[in-house]
């Protein structure tokens, strides 16, 4: 993905959490083929973790922009409140923070539990809010910055067995807007971006959903990681210096579609 002449977003800090794999790799990859200096966080939970991560880096040092690997667990502030200070450490600010770290698995009403809430809550809201909070601090010294907040469609509207998931991300529409108006008049802006289906390694769909997929779906196919990542470029650019508190909605089509199909015929 190539850097438009009016992002201006070269030698711009940015840190991606949840960026070894998935959306936030995707991201990541954007802004260094965009000149950023990024910092690829995650907490490298699988035993490929920080072979990825260090992939993602050197791609991006191929592409001309610089790269940090960070093992970094969002739900334990003192890692991120370390991912922060490391960073200004390093690069001396901090211009774009990407909060894309989550978890997810599928769970019934009946059967969720006190602690998958707090590990759901942990990680995708508190965790979430944690890393804004201090980017947001350094950004008020600075006199300007760019926060992204990663959500989900199922934040937007309810999905079958999904509720702990749902119930986080729901959250992170309102966050963006409260620290939105508090951060304003300070030159930050916040932003979400609620992903629909996207192709990744979390996706799992069977031929019968795929087919219910392509019917529900205007554009009838799953998005990709780069499909987010234009957004996210858009949203750290400088094209995007009047948007604020919005949450951007990348999911071909999904959730305005309330079709019913008679099959009977």
């Amino acid at each position: 993905m190539s850097e438009s002449s009016d992002l201006q977003l070269s030698g711009k800090v940015a840190i991606v959490t949840g960026s070894a794999r998935g959306i936030g790799a995707a991201i990541a990859r954007a802004y260094g083929a965009a000149k950023c200096c990024v910092v690829v966080a995650d907490r490298m939970k699988r035993s490929d973790g920080f072979e990825r991560a260090e992939s993602i880096a050197t791609d991006i040092r191929k592409q001309g922009g610089q790269a940090l690997v960070m093992k970094v667990d969002v739900s334990n502030p003192t890692q991120v409140e370390t991912m922060i200070q490391d960073t200004i450490d390093k690069f001396g600010r901090l211009d774009i923070f990407v909060a894309n770290a989550g978890i997810f698995r599928a769970i019934h009403t009946l059967d969720t539990t006190r602690d998958d809430l707090e590990e759901f809550l942990d990680v995708n809201l508190k965790g979430t809010f944690y890393g804004c909070q201090l980017a947001a601090k350094q950004m008020v010294k600075q006199g300007r910055g760019k926060i992204i907040v990663i959500s989900s469609v199922d934040g937007l509207e309810a999905n079958e067995a999904d509720l702990p998931y749902s119930m986080s991300k729901a959250a992170l529409s309102l966050l963006v807007k409260c620290m939105a108006v508090d951060l304003g008049s300070h030159g930050i802006n916040v932003n979400g971006i609620a992903p629909g289906w996207i192709d990744t390694e979390m996706t799992h769909m069977t031929e019968g959903l795929a087919k219910e997929f392509q019917k529900r779906v205007p554009l009838g196919r799953l998005g990709k990681p780069e499909h987010i990542a234009g957004g996210a470029l858009f949203l750290a650019s400088s094209l995007s210096d009047y948007v604020t508190g919005h949450v951007l909605v990348i999911d071909g089509g999904q959730t305005i579609n309330i079709s019913i199909r008679d099959t009977s015929t």
